[in-house]
Protein backbone atom coordinates (compact mmCIF):
# COMPACT_ATOMS: atom_id res chain seq x y z
CA UNK A 1 0.00 0.00 0.00
CA UNK A 2 1.40 3.40 -0.98
CA UNK A 3 1.33 6.40 1.38
CA UNK A 4 -1.46 7.89 -0.74
CA UNK A 5 -3.61 4.87 0.07
CA UNK A 6 -3.20 4.71 3.84
CA UNK A 7 -5.86 5.84 6.27
CA UNK A 8 -3.56 8.31 8.02
CA UNK A 9 -4.12 12.05 8.11
CA UNK A 10 -3.27 13.43 4.68
CA UNK A 11 -0.41 15.87 4.22
CA UNK A 12 -2.15 17.49 1.25
CA UNK A 13 -5.83 18.08 0.55
CA UNK A 14 -6.70 18.82 -3.07
CA UNK A 15 -10.02 20.63 -3.55
CA UNK A 16 -11.95 20.68 -6.81
CA UNK A 17 -15.31 22.42 -7.17
CA UNK A 18 -17.36 21.19 -10.11
CA UNK A 19 -20.77 21.74 -11.65
CA UNK A 20 -22.06 20.04 -14.80
CA UNK A 21 -18.54 19.27 -16.06
CA UNK A 22 -18.75 15.51 -16.59
CA UNK A 23 -16.89 15.60 -19.95
CA UNK A 24 -13.82 17.23 -18.36
CA UNK A 25 -13.39 15.21 -15.20
CA UNK A 26 -11.79 12.08 -16.69
CA UNK A 27 -8.83 14.14 -17.96
CA UNK A 28 -8.39 15.70 -14.53
CA UNK A 29 -8.66 12.38 -12.71
CA UNK A 30 -6.24 10.66 -15.09
CA UNK A 31 -3.67 13.37 -14.43
CA UNK A 32 -4.25 13.14 -10.67
CA UNK A 33 -3.82 9.37 -10.84
CA UNK A 34 -0.42 9.83 -12.48
CA UNK A 35 0.59 12.51 -9.97
CA UNK A 36 -0.42 10.38 -6.99
CA UNK A 37 1.80 7.55 -8.21
CA UNK A 38 4.80 9.75 -7.43
CA UNK A 39 3.35 11.21 -4.21
CA UNK A 40 5.43 10.23 -1.18
CA UNK A 41 2.62 11.04 1.27
CA UNK A 42 -1.07 10.49 1.88
CA UNK A 43 -3.16 12.85 -0.26
CA UNK A 44 -6.91 13.36 -0.19
CA UNK A 45 -8.89 14.70 -3.15
CA UNK A 46 -12.16 16.41 -2.27
CA UNK A 47 -14.38 16.85 -5.30
CA UNK A 48 -17.34 19.05 -4.43
CA UNK A 49 -20.27 18.56 -6.79
CA UNK A 50 -22.06 21.90 -6.77
CA UNK A 51 -25.56 20.84 -7.79
CA UNK A 52 -24.75 19.15 -11.10
CA UNK A 53 -27.62 17.94 -13.26
CA UNK A 54 -25.55 16.09 -15.88
CA UNK A 55 -23.51 12.92 -15.31
CA UNK A 56 -20.90 14.60 -13.10
CA UNK A 57 -21.88 12.64 -9.99
CA UNK A 58 -21.58 9.33 -11.81
CA UNK A 59 -18.13 10.19 -13.16
CA UNK A 60 -16.94 11.17 -9.68
CA UNK A 61 -18.35 7.97 -8.13
CA UNK A 62 -16.71 5.79 -10.80
CA UNK A 63 -13.35 7.42 -10.15
CA UNK A 64 -13.79 7.24 -6.35
CA UNK A 65 -13.43 3.47 -6.69
CA UNK A 66 -10.30 3.84 -8.81
CA UNK A 67 -8.46 6.85 -7.38
CA UNK A 68 -7.17 6.50 -3.80
CA UNK A 69 -8.16 9.37 -1.56
CA UNK A 70 -10.96 10.72 -3.77
CA UNK A 71 -13.99 11.83 -1.75
CA UNK A 72 -17.22 12.88 -3.47
CA UNK A 73 -18.95 15.72 -1.63
CA UNK A 74 -22.15 17.54 -2.57
CA UNK A 75 -23.07 21.18 -2.00
CA UNK A 76 -26.43 21.96 -3.57
CA UNK A 77 -26.71 25.75 -3.35
CA UNK A 78 -24.92 27.04 -6.44
CA UNK A 79 -21.68 28.97 -6.05
CA UNK A 80 -18.03 28.04 -6.35
CA UNK A 81 -17.19 29.77 -3.07
CA UNK A 82 -19.92 27.79 -1.30
CA UNK A 83 -18.57 24.57 -2.75
CA UNK A 84 -14.96 25.33 -1.81
CA UNK A 85 -15.95 26.43 1.69
CA UNK A 86 -17.79 23.16 2.16
CA UNK A 87 -14.62 21.37 1.06
CA UNK A 88 -12.51 23.47 3.43
CA UNK A 89 -14.68 22.26 6.27
CA UNK A 90 -13.95 18.64 5.34
CA UNK A 91 -10.27 18.95 4.33
CA UNK A 92 -7.94 17.38 6.88
CA UNK A 93 -4.48 18.46 5.73
CA UNK A 94 -2.41 21.48 6.73
CA UNK A 95 -1.64 22.10 3.04
CA UNK A 96 -4.51 22.84 0.68
CA UNK A 97 -4.29 22.84 -3.11
CA UNK A 98 -7.03 24.14 -5.39
CA UNK A 99 -7.44 23.13 -9.01
CA UNK A 100 -10.25 23.52 -11.51
CA UNK A 101 -12.29 20.67 -12.92
CA UNK A 102 -11.09 21.23 -16.49
CA UNK A 103 -7.33 21.14 -15.94
CA UNK A 104 -4.67 18.50 -16.37
CA UNK A 105 -1.92 18.60 -13.82
CA UNK A 106 1.67 17.57 -14.48
CA UNK A 107 2.83 14.18 -13.21
CA UNK A 108 5.17 15.91 -10.76
CA UNK A 109 2.61 18.47 -9.54
CA UNK A 110 1.88 16.90 -6.12
CA UNK A 111 5.59 16.41 -5.44
CA UNK A 112 6.29 20.00 -6.52
CA UNK A 113 3.59 21.43 -4.22
CA UNK A 114 4.94 19.49 -1.25
CA UNK A 115 8.55 20.41 -2.06
CA UNK A 116 7.72 24.11 -2.40
CA UNK A 117 6.26 24.36 1.10
CA UNK A 118 9.06 22.22 2.59
CA UNK A 119 11.75 24.33 0.90
CA UNK A 120 10.12 27.73 1.53
CA UNK A 121 8.54 27.69 5.00
CA UNK A 122 8.32 31.49 4.92
CA UNK A 123 5.61 31.31 2.21
CA UNK A 124 1.99 30.52 3.02
CA UNK A 125 0.72 30.51 -0.58
CA UNK A 126 1.90 29.45 -4.01
CA UNK A 127 0.70 29.95 -7.57
CA UNK A 128 1.46 27.31 -10.18
CA UNK A 129 1.71 27.65 -13.91
CA UNK A 130 -1.50 27.75 -15.91
CA UNK A 131 -1.06 27.05 -19.59
CA UNK A 132 -3.18 26.02 -22.51
CA UNK A 133 -2.63 22.41 -23.54
CA UNK A 134 0.07 22.01 -26.17
CA UNK A 135 -2.42 20.51 -28.60
CA UNK A 136 -4.47 23.73 -28.67
CA UNK A 137 -3.33 25.29 -31.92
CA UNK A 138 -6.56 26.64 -33.42
CA UNK A 139 -5.67 30.26 -34.32
CA UNK A 140 -9.26 31.46 -33.79
CA UNK A 141 -9.38 29.98 -30.29
CA UNK A 142 -5.96 31.37 -29.43
CA UNK A 143 -7.04 34.81 -30.68
CA UNK A 144 -10.19 34.68 -28.51
CA UNK A 145 -8.14 33.68 -25.47
CA UNK A 146 -5.77 36.60 -26.09
CA UNK A 147 -8.59 39.07 -26.74
CA UNK A 148 -10.97 38.20 -23.93
CA UNK A 149 -8.42 36.96 -21.39
CA UNK A 150 -11.10 34.72 -19.92
CA UNK A 151 -8.52 32.12 -18.97
CA UNK A 152 -6.14 32.96 -16.16
CA UNK A 153 -3.01 31.94 -18.06
CA UNK A 154 0.10 32.34 -15.95
CA UNK A 155 3.73 31.33 -16.19
CA UNK A 156 6.01 33.11 -13.77
CA UNK A 157 9.00 30.96 -14.65
CA UNK A 158 11.07 28.88 -12.28
CA UNK A 159 12.20 31.60 -9.86
CA UNK A 160 10.42 31.85 -6.52
CA UNK A 161 9.26 35.39 -5.85
CA UNK A 162 6.49 37.40 -4.28
CA UNK A 163 3.35 37.90 -6.34
CA UNK A 164 0.26 40.07 -6.32
CA UNK A 165 -2.51 37.50 -6.50
CA UNK A 166 -3.53 33.91 -7.05
CA UNK A 167 -5.54 32.14 -9.75
CA UNK A 168 -7.82 29.55 -8.18
CA UNK A 169 -7.31 27.04 -10.95
CA UNK A 170 -3.81 26.18 -9.63
CA UNK A 171 -2.95 27.52 -6.21
CA UNK A 172 -1.88 26.07 -2.88
CA UNK A 173 -2.06 27.54 0.62
CA UNK A 174 -1.34 26.59 4.16
CA UNK A 175 -4.54 26.05 6.11
CA UNK A 176 -3.53 28.78 8.55
CA UNK A 177 -4.22 31.35 5.82
CA UNK A 178 -7.93 30.54 6.09
CA UNK A 179 -7.70 30.60 9.88
CA UNK A 180 -6.56 34.23 9.54
CA UNK A 181 -8.66 35.55 6.65
CA UNK A 182 -11.68 33.27 6.82
CA UNK A 183 -13.38 31.34 4.01
CA UNK A 184 -14.01 32.32 0.40
CA UNK A 185 -16.64 35.04 -0.02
Amino acid sequence: MTPAQTGSTPELSILVATRDRAPYLANLFESLEAALTAAPVHVEILVIDNGSTDGTGGVIEAWAHRLPGLVHLREEPAGKSRALNMGLGRARAALLAFIDDDVRIAADWVVAVLAFFADYPQYDAAQGRVRLPRDVTDPDLLARVATYRSLPLYDGGDAVRDGQGLAGCNMALRRRVFDIIGPFN
